[in-house]
């Protein structure tokens, strides 16, 4: 599997700035479906969810979470 160009090149600035001024994704050549962030000092790139269910699901999710705080405010 070859790696990517960005894997074999030196980050010009620290990457969580590059996070923080939103110039990270640019800086990867990122697929315009990808993310990438910092965690713990290191490039995270995640995938778009590519399944229709995601949205409803993220939704019931967070239903979920509301009724909980709902029945227990404290």
């Amino acid at each position: 599997m070859l790696l990517p160009e960005w894997t074999r090149t030196a980050l010009p600035a620290a990457p969580y700035a590059l996070w923080a001024r939103g110039e990270l994704d640019d800086f990867l050549e990122l697929p315009e479906k990808n993310h990438a962030e910092v965690v713990g000092g290191e490039i995270t790139v995640s995938v778009a969810p590519w399944d229709m269910r995601h949205g409803p699901m993220v939704g019931e999710i967070n239903r979920a979470f509301t009724l909980a705080e709902l029945a227990d405010p404290a």
